[in-house]
């Protein structure tokens, strides 16, 4: 899972996902705006307008991250943890 972020993510910046799976790029974006985050996907038909809690935002993020390295250790015994930090 290739990620990219763009300046500032490590304080609370943007945030991209890109992946080689799919043609669109970006994939999932999260942007830091004022008094929350904006969340899209390339697929949407529609741009959400309602800013989400970016402090809700990162704890998703968070628990994705935990159960994807957690299948591809019980899957094939890999720990991709330093990978992603």
């Amino acid at each position: 899972m290739p990620l990219r972020y763009t300046a500032g993510s490590a304080a609370g910046g943007d945030f991209v996902f890109e992946t080689m799976e799919a043609e669109e790029s970006p994939f999932l974006w999260v942007r830091n705006d004022a008094g929350g985050c904006m969340v899209g996907a390339a697929w949407q038909v529609y741009q959400e307008q309602r800013l989400l809690s970016c402090e809700q935002v990162r704890n998703a993020w968070e628990q994705f991250v935990n159960r994807v390295v957690e299948k591809v250790r019980a899957r094939f015994g890999v720990d991709v943890q330093p990978l992603l930090r």
